[in-house]
């Protein structure tokens, strides 16, 4: 089974942020460590947000919490080389990320006018992977190449989410 590491999920990334910003037109592919091109998993070229800037607004987490995501997204633009770069607002407006403090961790997929990432809890490892859905990467799962990474047991599942694991 051929996986995708971080690094190369990150390169793939800043490749696709260079083309959605209008530059890196060298034509280059992110490739794993095998050189292996792996399949693009974004959503679509509309699921990016113009040039890679995300205005985002907190929504029920204390001030603590608020700081520690704050640190993260700065990581999050230093890995991108500032091709990412989020802006804190004060107002709720369309095309505005709400990070939500909630009873589910859930993300929308890629820009949306209503986009938002629901939190259960902050910790860095969820809070990344609903930044990823937010950026427009789909779960591996639902990649059209899936089947060749990943077994989905059906029978172990109960019927009603049969179409979240649908192949895109």
């Amino acid at each position: 089974m051929k996986t995708i590491s971080i690094k190369s999920l990150v390169v793939l990334l800043l490749g696709i942020m260079l083309v959605a910003c209008g530059g890196g037109g060298g034509g280059g592919q992110a490739s794993d460590q095998d050189g292996v091109q792996p399949e693009q998993p974004l959503a679509g070229p509309a699921a990016t947000w113009p040039y890679g800037q995300i205005d985002f607004l907190f929504t029920g987490f204390d001030e603590n919490e608020k700081q520690t995501m704050r640190e993260w997204m700065l990581d999050i633009e230093y890995r991108s080389n500032q091709l990412i770069a989020f802006t804190e607002v004060e107002e709720l407006d369309a095309y505005v990320l709400e990070i939500i403090k909630g009873i589910e961790n859930y993300a929308v997929l890629g820009f949306d006018e209503h986009a938002y990432a629901e939190l259960i809890s902050v910790d860095e490892g969820t809070f990344k992977r609903a930044m990823f859905r937010v950026f427009g990467f789909d779960y591996e799962f639902n990649r059209s190449d899936r089947d060749e990474h990943v077994t989905i047991v059906y029978d172990n599942m109960d019927e009603i989410f049969f179409d979240q694991v649908q192949k895109r």
